[in-house]
Parts: C-alpha cells; sequence; structure tokens
C-alpha cells in the first residue's frame, strides 16, 4: 500500500533559468516558469510521445506557460526552456530531431528582415550551417536567450559549425534586393534532405509554414464580432466552427491549421467564410475593421450534400426534392431574417441549439432539410446588410466568393457564388441570339435571291435597236 501512495505522489518542478533539462516522470510533474518582461518563453519538448496534459498529448511547444503539469509512466522528459526579445524577430519557426545527417534548406524573403528559428533536440549533436551570400548577417544564440546582445557572430565564410542541444538562429537578410530575391541557407548541406519536424506557433508569423502549433483555446465564443484592426488581430477557433464575414475592409486574411494555410489577400478578397474541421487560428491584418459570425458547426460538411449561404439584404427561396439534403445558412447584420413555415425544416442557433421557427431571427438563422417525403420550397427574407448580398451554392470555379472548407491536412472551396440569375438569363439570350442568327441569315439570302432574279430577268428581256 505504502508503495502505492508514493507512486501517486504529484513532484513539482520549478524552472528557474532558461535551458534544457531532463526529468523522470513517474507519474506526475508539474512545472512552473516566472515570465520575464518584454520577452516570450517557450517550453519546446523536441519528443513529447507518451505524455499528456489535461488528458490530452503533449504539444511540442507552449508559449508563455506559467505552468505545466505532465503525467506519464516513467518516461523521461527531455524538453527546453527558451526566450526571445519581443521585436527582434519578424518570423519563428521550430526545427526539432535534426542531426548532422540532415539536410534542412530555407529561403528567408519577402517583406521581412529578421528570420528566426530555434533549433531543438532531446540531446547534443552537431550541425554545420552554411549560406548562400556572405552579406547577410547570421546569429547564432547558444545560451537559450535571444536578447540582440550574447550570440555566436558568423561574418566570415559560407559554412560555420557548432554543437547544440537547443540553438537560436536570426538571419538578417541583406538590404541589397538584388541579394534578397535568392539568399538562403541551412544546415548539413548535401545529406539526406529532412524538411518534416517544422512547427510555428501563432504568436509569430512563419516562414516555412510547418506545422501549425495551436494554443489552448480559452477565450473562444461562438457569436457576432466587430473587430477593429490595428496591425493584427488573431483568433484560435475550436474544431466543427464556421467563420461567416459580412464585412471586412482592406484586410488581410491568413488561416492556419496543421499543415495548410489559406491566405486571401487584402486586394482582391475571394473567401466569404470559412468552416473548420480541426482547430485552427486566423491571423488578419492590416488597419480597416472587420465584422464576422462564429457558429457552432453539428453537421457540416459531412451530412448534407447541399449547402446554400445566403448573406443580405437578399431574397431567396430553396426548392428542394424528395429524399434531399440540404444545410441553408442565412446571415446578416444588424437585421432580421424571415423564413417561411415548412414541416421539413429543423431551425437552429449559432450555438447549435435547435430552436422553434418563429419565422423571425436576429442576424443569423441555420435551417437543415434531411430527407424530405415530398418536394417542396422554402423561403428567405434576409434584412440587414452585409457588404456583398449575394447566395453561395454549389461549386462553380469561376465565381468570385468561395466558403472554404479546412482542416489539418487539406482544404478545398465547399460552395461558390451562385450565378443562377446570370445562367436564367442565358436560357433566354442564347435562344433569342440564335432565331436573331437565323432571321439574319434568312433576310440575307432572300436579298440574295431578289438581286439574282431582277439581274436574270434584265438579261432574258429584248434588245431594242433605234434608228438613227
Amino acid at each position: 500500500m505504502l508503495s502505492i501512495l508514493l507512486s501517486s505522489i504529484a513532484y513539482a518542478k520549478e524552472v528557474p533559468v532558461p535551458g534544457a533539462y531532463s526529468d523522470l516522470v513517474e507519474s506526475e510533474l508539474e512545472l512552473t516558469f516566472t515570465p520575464k518582461e518584454n520577452f516570450d518563453s517557450f517550453v519546446i519538448f523536441p519528443k513529447p510521445e507518451n505524455f499528456k496534459v489535461n488528458d490530452r498529448d503533449l504539444k511540442r511547444v507552449y508559449t508563455n506557460p506559467t505552468s505545466l503539469t505532465i503525467k506519464a509512466n516513467n518516461n523521461y522528459l527531455n524538453y527546453s526552456y527558451v526566450q526571445l526579445k519581443k521585436g527582434k524577430c519578424d518570423t519563428l519557426d521550430f526545427i526539432m530531431n535534426k542531426y548532422s545527417n540532415d539536410w534542412v534548406e530555407m529561403y528567408p524573403g519577402g517583406n521581412y528582415h529578421n528570420f528566426c528559428s530555434i533549433f531543438a533536440n532531446p540531446n547534443v549533436s552537431n550541425s554545420v550551417f552554411y549560406r548562400r551570400y556572405t552579406k547577410a548577417e547570421i546569429q547564432l544564440y547558444d545560451n537559450f536567450v535571444l536578447d540582440g546582445k550574447s550570440y555566436l557572430k558568423w561574418t566570415e565564410g559560407a559554412t560555420f559549425s557548432v554543437s547544440y542541444n537547443t540553438l537560436i538562429a536570426k538571419y538578417i537578410s541583406s538590404e541589397d534586393v538584388e541579394y534578397r530575391v535568392s539568399q538562403y541557407y541551412g544546415i548539413n548541406n548535401n545529406t539526406n534532405k529532412s524538411m518534416t519536424d517544422i512547427y510555428h506557433v501563432q504568436a509569430y508569423d512563419s516562414r516555412e509554414n510547418g506545422y501549425a502549433i495551436i494554443d489552448d483555446i480559452v477565450d473562444f465564443k461562438y457569436g457576432n464580432y466587430n473587430v477593429d484592426v490595428h496591425n493584427e488581430y488573431i483568433l484560435t477557433i475550436p474544431q466543427n466552427s464556421i467563420m461567416l464575414i459580412t464585412e471586412r475592409g482592406l484586410l488581410r486574411i491568413k488561416v492556419f491549421s496543421g499543415t495548410v494555410v489559406v491566405d486571401d489577400p487584402d486586394t482582391i478578397p475571394e473567401i466569404a467564410g470559412f468552416v473548420f474541421a480541426s482547430d485552427s487560428y486566423v491571423r488578419v491584418t492590416g488597419n480597416s475593421s472587420l465584422s464576422f459570425i462564429m457558429i457552432k458547426n453539428t453537421s457540416l460538411p459531412s451530412k448534407f450534400n447541399k449547402v446554400v449561404t445566403i448573406f443580405g439584404e437578399k431574397d431567396y427561396t430553396v426548392k428542394y426534392d424528395a429524399d434531399s439534403q440540404y444545410s441553408i445558412f442565412a446571415v446578416t447584420k444588424n437585421g432580421d431574417i424571415k423564413v417561411s413555415k415548412d414541416k421539413n425544416a429543423k431551425y437552429y442557433d449559432m450555438y447549435g441549439n435547435e430552436i422553434s421557427n418563429n419565422q423571425k431571427f436576429a442576424d443569423f438563422v441555420y435551417v437543415s432539410i434531411d430527407h424530405p417525403k415530398s418536394k417542396s420550397s422554402i423561403s428567405f427574407k434576409v434584412g440587414g446588410n452585409t457588404q456583398y448580398p449575394m447566395v453561395i451554392k454549389d461549386t462553380r470555379g469561376y465565381n468570385n466568393y468561395h466558403i472554404i472548407a479546412i482542416n489539418e491536412t487539406t482544404s478545398y472551396g465547399l460552395n461558390e457564388e451562385d450565378r443562377d440569375d446570370e445562367l436564367d438569363f442565358l436560357k433566354w439570350l442564347i435562344p433569342l441570339i440564335i432565331t436573331g442568327i437565323v432571321v439574319g441569315v434568312l433576310l440575307v439570302i432572300g436579298v440574295a435571291v431578289f438581286i439574282i432574279w431582277r439581274c436574270k430577268k434584265t438579261n432574258d428581256s429584248p434588245i431594242e435597236y433605234k434608228k438613227v
């Protein structure tokens, strides 16, 4: 009995300073960390397998944690505690489990200037860093703190050999545009190419676009969002959620989930909403306003094979057949949505709760039609206003706006802007054009026949001679 009691004791450890650590987790280990002002802190676990936190798998990176309670069964835990001074890095990527025979090559570029990477292994290893141009400065920090002061300065030569457990590399790109276009650097050139085990966190933009590590979701809510974006806005979103955008200024929206990145530019926006099949985060950059609604998804996209999204102000009628399946979203900003009565329909609010049809809803309603016994129709009168009133239905590649579904491995257009009105217009316009062409051709033929007839008649007339 005594041994059982001892094995259930939770051990606690304060991690006092940045460094590399190794602990035996017999059953439970509580780690505590002290944040440092004006620094971002990261706890890195290169090999998190066989460990749990809050009954979930241990993540490879935790951003600014104050404590972590880790559970395992007599396993050694190797980890590093690293700190970066705020403002020193434009991008940050974590590159793990790379040894002397692993070749990783990176291409800093774009509008950024300071590219940071953290190389982390459970054990000490040696790597040879190399670079394309010597004009670029590379700072190597082997003391677990990037502060802009204490680093190994790599000023000369094309290669630099270093042994490390955890190493922070800061690549300062050349101001010379001619060199910035094709500059690159990496480790262990011409060995075994290895671009896996690369990660990024939502606190920093990423150059390598590896696997996105999502922070714990604690402050998320479903409902309406009205955000004034100043430079950057980040929202962490749980799986089985839907985001529908009702108003958007000149803002760039990037969505990250697993290894997938969806980038919608500010100049030509094409995305009106997202369906999140896995935990994700959204990074919005720019200086303008953004309005959207977050909806708890209980059935889309696998259950229903037809999806319709109505953005107000818009009137629209959905006609459906017997045994069909429809998922219909109606959304607006500061307005009411009126829906006709339909015995085949079920109605849901933004939290995924089934509600009764009072024929009038504020800002949002979700309607499902699931295998009706007969064909019928249901009408929507969506009031209020959105930036682009439209109906999005079906998948048509030539349309301007899309709903994008995203998970950790792929993204795809769930549906796109409906152009049925234009197609209906073509249904009568094309026959009219054809009729006009036929009439025109017949008219030309008729005129030609008449001219030929007149000419022939003139030639057949007798010639009269006049005496002089």
